[in-house]
């Protein structure tokens, strides 16, 4: 069953549609914050913002796989699947 969240990324505030459990929504939203934070982001352009997300998140990605190669192996749904679960959706603003 979908559900509407409402985040906190950065300072703006949106919703997204999602079956994932909130408190993975909310680990993901946590984990975002952090890095705008690590990075003083936080309040940049959401173009640069996003894009340096993307970047720390493709980095965590790698590294999971190069730690534990079986868990890559299994269907997972990508960022853009949990972002944007309905076809029509393409951002988030």
């Amino acid at each position: 069953m979908k559900t509407t969240y409402t985040l906190n990324i950065g300072g703006t505030s949106f919703s997204i549609l999602s079956d994932e459990p909130e408190d993975y929504i909310r680990y993901l939203e946590e984990q975002v914050n952090g890095m705008l934070d690590s990075a003083a982001l936080r309040g940049a352009s959401s173009y640069k913002a996003a894009l340096f997300v993307c970047m720390e998140l493709c980095d965590m990605l790698e590294k999971a796989k190069a730690e534990n190669p079986d868990a890559a192996k299994k269907q997972k749904k990508n960022c853009e699947q949990v972002l944007f679960p309905e076809k029509g959706q393409t951002s988030l603003f």
